[in-house]
């Protein structure tokens, strides 16, 4: 029941309150391209009613302003996070 616009209304939302958070929502763009691969193999996804992904990235990169915030995860941190989410 979600229209592409208020996807992108959605998108918008989230980049400017990433913005406030000192963070960038690029990343995000960045998660939806690799979430489509079902599409790429003609099956039919939620994603389908939403706006190209391409088009996301570009959007949530056009609005990102520069990372001030705090450091989310520690570089050893990171790697544990990447370890536990491998297939």
């Amino acid at each position: 029941s979600y229209s592409r616009d208020a996807e992108r209304d959605a998108d918008a939302f989230a980049s400017q309150t990433m913005g406030k958070l000192g963070r960038s929502a690029a990343p995000l763009g960045e998660l939806l391209l690799r979430i489509p691969g079902a599409q790429a193999k003609g099956i039919s996804t939620i994603l389908d009613s939403h706006p190209l992904t391409e088009e996301r990235l570009d959007a949530l990169k056009k609005g990102q302003s520069p990372v001030t915030g705090n450091v989310l995860l520690s570089d050893g941190e990171w790697r544990a996070l990447k370890r536990i989410c491998r297939p």
